[in-house]
């Protein structure tokens, strides 16, 4: 059933809306990678001298409002470790309070 379906469809269509961001030579990977002849798809050691795997393609232009994103980011990751850490401390606490054994005090 499997294989009846790759030999009907040969390779996944990437010209979605899904693939619409990624670059020409992220493309190009993509269909390399994804050749139903093994005879013509890239080997391992091929595709990590692709271009887009080297960082070659990759552009050096800065996102608009990435260091704003990054810094809401790092912000909202701070609170939120602060806020797990409180709660593992608050629950510790109240787990030595219910378990007297619990307290670093041997009962024997």
């Amino acid at each position: 059933a499997l294989q009846g379906r790759i030999s009907v469809m040969r390779k996944p269509p990437l010209d979605s809306p899904d693939t619409e961001h990624l670059s020409p030579s992220a493309m190009d990977l993509l269909n390399r990678l994804l050749e139903p002849d093994p005879s013509k798809r890239l080997t391992a050691h091929e595709m990590l001298e692709h271009s887009w795997v080297r960082g070659e393609t990759a552009k050096s232009d800065v996102i608009a409002g990435s260091d704003e994103k990054l810094s809401k980011y790092r912000k909202f990751r701070s609170k939120i470790e602060t806020q797990v850490f409180q709660e593992l401390m608050s629950w510790s606490e109240n787990k030595n309070r219910l378990d007297p054994t619990q307290n670093g005090e041997s009962l024997v």
